[in-house]
C-alpha cells in the first residue's frame, strides 16, 4: 500500500513502519513454516496409503483429514515443467495448491507440494461426480496456462473403490503425466485417453526413432517430391484406408493415389492386403502422428 503524504514522516511513525514489516516478516515465516510441515505430514501419509500396511491406522487418519476413505479415489498429479529459481518455484507450488484448495472447496480431497509437483487425492461418494470434477480441473490447468504462468501439466489416473486401489491410481496418473512430458505439451490427460500409447511410454526415444527409419526411410527417395509417398501413406492410413476419402484430402485424382500407393508397397516390399504388414504400417503412423510431431 503507498500512500502521498504532504509531509515527511514523523519518528514514531517510520518506528511503527519499521515495526510492522517485521511482524509482517515474522509472519509471513511461521506460515511458510506451517506449510512446509503440512505438506511433509501429507506426503508421509500418501506414501502410507500408496503402501497399504496398516488399514485400520489409514482409515482413521483419512478421517482426521476429512477424507471418506471407503469411497471412489483417485488421484491427479501435477507437474510445473520448466522453471530456474527454486524459491520462486516454491511459492508457485504454493499459490497451485491455493487455487485448487479455493475452486474444490466442497470436494473431499488432500493435496500437497513436492519440489515441482503436486499432487491430488479426490474422494468421492458416487462416480456420477467424476465427470464434473475433471472439468473442474480442466478449468483450472486451462486458466493458469492463459494467465501466462509456468507451463503446467497434468496426468490423472482412473477411479476406483478402496484404499487399497489407489496405487493403481497413481502410477496411471504418473503414466499419463509421462505422456505429456515426453510430448512436451502443457495441459491436462487423462490415463484412458492415451489408449494405445500406454505400451510406449517406457521405450526409450531411440527405439522408437530407429523403427520409424525403417519404415519412412525407404520412401525418402529423391524421385519423390518433398516426401509426397510418406504424406499420402499418413493421409490413408489416417482415413481408414478410404482411397476416397485420402485423395480428396490430398487434393489428387483417385488414380493418382493408387499409383502412389503401388509405389509404397514396393518401397517397403509390402502390401497393403497382408494383415502383419498392415499391422506393422498402422503402428509406424500411429506412433508418427503422436510420439514422433
Amino acid at each position: 500500500m503507498i500512500i502521498t503524504l504532504l509531509r515527511p514522516l514523523s519518528h514514531l511513525e517510520r518506528i511503527t513502519i519499521e515495526q510492522g514489516s517485521s511482524t509482517l516478516a515474522l509472519e509471513l515465516a511461521k506460515q511458510h513454516t506451517l506449510t512446509d510441515v503440512y505438506y511433509k505430514k501429507t506426503h508421509e501419509y500418501f506414501t502410507e496409503l500408496l503402501e497399504y500396511k496398516e488399514p485400520e491406522l489409514l482409515l482413521t487418519k483419512g478421517k482426521e483429514l476429512g477424507l471418506n476413505m471407503n469411497s471412489i479415489m483417485f488421484v491427479t498429479l501435477f507437474k510445473i515443467r520448466s522453471y530456474q529459481d527454486l524459491q520462486v518455484l516454491e511459492a508457485i507450488i504454493h499459490r497451485l495448491v491455493s487455487i485448487i484448495k479455493q475452486q474444490m472447496a466442497r470436494t473431499e480431497k488432500i493435496v500437497y507440494g513436492f519440489h515441482n509437483k503436486v499432487t491430488l487425492l479426490i474422494s468421492l461418494s458416487s462416480a456420477d461426480h467424476i465427470s464434473s470434477i475433471t472439468k473442474m480441473l480442466d478449468s483450472i490447468i486451462k486458466e493458469w496456462n492463459r494467465k501466462d504462468g509456468p507451463p503446467l501439466s497434468a496426468g490423472i489416473g482412473n477411479s476406483y473403490y478402496g484404499v487399497e486401489n489407489i496405487r493403481k491410481s497413481y502410477d496411471e496418473a504418473g503414466k499419463a503425466l509421462s505422456y505429456l512430458t515426453e510430448q512436451n505439451r502443457p495441459g491436462m490427460i487423462r490415463y484412458g485417453e492415451i489408449g494405445l500409447n500406454r505400451f510406449f511410454l517406457n521405450q526409450k526415444p531411440e527405439e522408437i526413432e530407429r523403427f520409424l527409419n525403417e519404415i519412412f526411410s525407404p520412401l525418402w527417395s529423391h524421385k519423390a517430391k518433398k516426401n509426397e509417398l510418406e504424406k499420402t501413406l499418413l493421409v490413408y492410413t489416417n482415413s481408414n484406408r478410404s482411397a476416397i476419402q485420402a485423395a480428396e484430402k490430398l487434393h489428387i485424382h483417385i488414380n493418382t493415389l493408387y499409383q502412389r500407393l503401388k509405389k509404397i508397397e514396393e518401397a517397403l516390399n509390402l502390401s497393403f492386403n497382408n494383415t502383419e504388414d498392415m499391422l506393422k504400417i498402422e503402428l509406424a503412423c500411429h506412433l508418427k502422428r503422436t510420439f514422433n510431431a
